[in-house]
């Protein structure tokens, strides 16, 4: 069988992660941690792609990924970047990074148009509630146009995929003409909703896979952020299967779990329990969405989103136990030795635990954590 080749089309940004333990309410100023590095949540989708198919390097000695692992493996996916950069010294900055974890960065690209800054996004992290807001400044990204993604080819860096992954992080006739070209060819797509946008309604039905957050999704759906509790999460999964048309619906709901939906199951995916605290949730559902790619190609006795689920909660709870991303992304060989319980057996567990903040799955210790910058 022929090596399984994914695209992976978003923003490479300058990412700013803040981390704070007091709430942030409305007329406060609060101390916050921080920490900068090379990201996006696109390319972060694609190294949890490329991690979770490989064992973690014996040493970090300063080579290239490719120097300590075999590339024409074919069992191991081919991850492609599709991505667009402001010159050619951040290109090679940003590909560096990318191939440092195993990711083809030939989609890579100088795009000029007006934009003339690098994206960026800044995640805070609220330690008091656990959970992660996102701001994204748009920049080089906003450069692609519907002309420049005219040969399926160009979905995957240059090659065909087999499998298109896609963030909404780019401008919205972008995403919408992707979707068409990848189902007019018969590759699949998983769609990323971050952030979330409202699409014309006959791209929905094209989308394989969705995966979002329930604030991202609820802005497709066009639900007020007051009515996201619990008991509404299995009703907007409906709404995206069954209205809207997209075949595989995930609908992640921070530390506690996920939602999932097809012909073939439905109903709710606990998050698990973490080892130590959880000090930073910023990467979290690209670690998510990456890990549950890996899964559609890696399959071998048909698919189940159960299972594909499940394994992406084990890496949300990894993931948000280390401050930024760089070393958060768990590898095949950390995946496989993860032990931990899940924190719900099943739904009525979840709407039965305490309203307090012991019932969140970690404890806020101290001040914030050591080793930010």
């Amino acid at each position: 069988m022929p090596r399984q080749v994914i695209g992976v089309i978003g923003a490479l940004s300058d990412d700013t992660i803040l981390i704070t333990r007091r709430p942030l309410n409305h007329g406060t100023t609060v101390d916050a941690a921080y920490s900068t590095e090379l990201g996006g949540r696109a390319a972060n989708v694609a190294i949890a792609i490329s991690r979770s198919c490989r064992e973690k390097p014996p040493i970090d000695d300063g080579l290239l990924l490719e120097d300590h692992v075999d590339q024409n493996d074919d069992e191991i996916p081919e991850v492609r970047m599709v991505a667009a950069v402001v010159d050619g010294r951040r290109r090679e900055e940003f590909s560096r990074w990318l191939r440092r974890n195993g990711v083809n960065a030939d989609g890579v690209e100088v795009v000029e148009g007006e934009q003339k800054e690098q994206d960026k996004l800044t995640s805070i992290f609220d330690g008091e509630i656990g959970r992660t807001q996102s701001i994204s400044s748009k920049g080089v990204s906003q450069n692609w146009t519907v002309g420049q993604f005219d040969t399926i080819e160009r979905l995957g860096g240059g090659v065909r995929p087999d499998l298109v992954v896609l963030t909404m992080e780019l401008h919205r006739d972008v995403v919408e003409h992707v979707i068409n070209l990848a189902s007019d060819e018969g590759v699949a797509v998983l769609v990323y909703a971050a952030p979330g946008s409202v699409l014309l309604a006959d791209r929905y039905r094209k989308i394989e896979h969705l995966i979002g957050g329930d604030g991202d999704v609820a802005i497709i759906l066009g639900y007020g952020t007051d009515e996201l509790k619990i008991d509404v999460w299995p009703e907007m999964c409906e709404q995206l299967y069954s209205h809207k048309g997209i075949k595989n619906v995930v609908l992640k709901t921070g530390h506690f779990g996920a939602f999932i939906k097809n012909e073939d199951d439905e109903g709710f995916t606990s998050g698990y329990q973490t080892k130590g605290d959880v000090v930073d949730s910023s990467g979290s559902t690209a670690t998510f969405v990456g890990i549950y790619a890996a899964q559609l190609v890696l399959r071998k006795n048909g698919w189940d989103i159960r299972a594909a689920t499940e394994k992406a909660n084990k890496a949300n709870a990894i993931c948000s136990t280390k401050v930024g991303y760089k070393d958060a992304v768990p590898w095949a060989n950390e995946l496989a030795d993860f032990k931990l319980e899940a924190l719900y057996d099943t739904i009525d567990d979840l709407k039965k635990r305490p309203k307090t903040k012991k019932s969140l799955p970690w404890q806020a210790k101290g001040s914030v954590p050591k080793g930010s910058h």
